[in-house]
């Protein structure tokens, strides 16, 4: 088993005050590192729930959504260089898709760092399949976000596959977008 296979906690496990606290903190940890690296002032960020086309350019619209999936074949599900202003912090993941596939998702930074292996199968024995972790990664200022999945069956129309996470990046920034 590899070292960064975490599991992840389902939300059913979770007050909504925990859940507050886990996506606060994930806030806290994007806006920190933004000011530490472009040297500006915290009055000068914003920080938003993470959209998949705005922030990450996943698609044509803020629709999270796979391409047709292969079964057994690990796939790119984004692939995204941060502006030299930008941090995200992903913290979980939730599947919205009446039967799911993707039994993995690969958290990196490029090709070269694994932040996270996550196995996604448990969530879909709960209600609510949706996971957080308690140990968040962190891409910052033009790296690059590389999410892979791992689906275990083919799904020709994709998957409503959402990752949970908090965009930092200056104030105005993505008012146009």
């Amino acid at each position: 088993m590899s070292e960064n296979l975490r599991m992840l906690i389902g939300v059913s496990q979770l007050t909504p005050e925990m859940m507050d606290s886990l996506r606060d903190a994930a806030e806290s940890m994007a806006v920190d590192e933004w000011v530490r690296r472009t040297g500006k002032g915290r009055h000068e960020c914003i920080p938003e729930n993470l959209r998949p086309y705005t922030h990450l350019n996943l698609g044509s619209v803020d629709k999270w959504l796979t391409t047709a999936l292969v079964a057994d074949t690990e796939e790119d599900y984004i692939n995204h260089k941060l502006d030299d202003d930008e941090v995200v912090v992903i913290y979980g993941v939730a599947n919205e898709s009446p039967s799911p596939s993707v039994a993995k998702v690969i958290l990196k930074k490029a090709d070269t760092i694994i932040f996270a292996e996550w196995d996604v199968t448990p969530l879909y024995c709960d209600l609510i399949p949706i996971g957080v972790s308690d140990k968040p990664a962190l891409w910052s200022c033009s790296d690059t976000v590389k999410v892979r999945i791992l689906p275990r069956t083919a799904v020709a129309g994709g998957e409503v596959l959402v990752l949970l996470g908090v965009m930092a990046a200056p104030l105005g920034k993505f008012i146009t977008k």
